[in-house]
């Protein structure tokens, strides 16, 4: 299995950065049938070989993909 760790800054609020993870989550399960569901402010998402968690904080978003054998 591999790990994706991606740490980013942003400018936006809190709800602001929420919105827009959860547009991109929407975007995800439409495309590649992606299902998540938020736990607080972290963003679990998971199907078939892969899983993560998004998590939004105030002025960062940190985000772990793992990628099971066959990806």
């Amino acid at each position: 299995m591999s790990d994706i760790l991606i740490r980013r800054k942003h400018s936006m609020s809190a709800k602001a950065a929420r919105q827009a993870a959860e547009k991109i989550a929407s975007q995800l399960d439409e495309e590649f049938d992606l299902a998540y569901e938020w736990d607080d402010n972290v963003l679990v998402f998971k199907r078939s070989g892969v899983s993560g968690e998004l998590v939004v904080e105030k002025k960062e978003v940190h985000i772990r993909v793992r990628l099971g054998f066959l990806l």
